[in-house]
């Protein structure tokens, strides 16, 4: 969030939920910085409410990574 706080994890596992129903290319990928955004919550947050959604992002980057070697 702009002012240094997290948004609800339910609104985060949300977001994670319709990123990864995404049908998004590898050229995507690279030329986007949602890859950085996944990053941070893969690396964990505050809290423990935030731990599934590091799992998610995990696999989401996972999943990209790869889509990207396989090119």
């Amino acid at each position: 969030m702009p002012d240094g706080t997290y948004p609800n994890p339910k609104i985060v596992m949300t977001i994670l939920g319709s990123i990864d129903r995404l049908p998004i290319t590898s050229e995507y990928i690279e030329e986007c910085d949602i890859e950085q955004i996944l990053n941070i919550y893969k690396e964990g947050e505050p809290g423990a409410g935030y731990l599934p959604c590091g799992s998610a992002a995990r696999n989401i980057l996972n999943k990209w990574y790869r889509q990207k070697n396989a090119i």
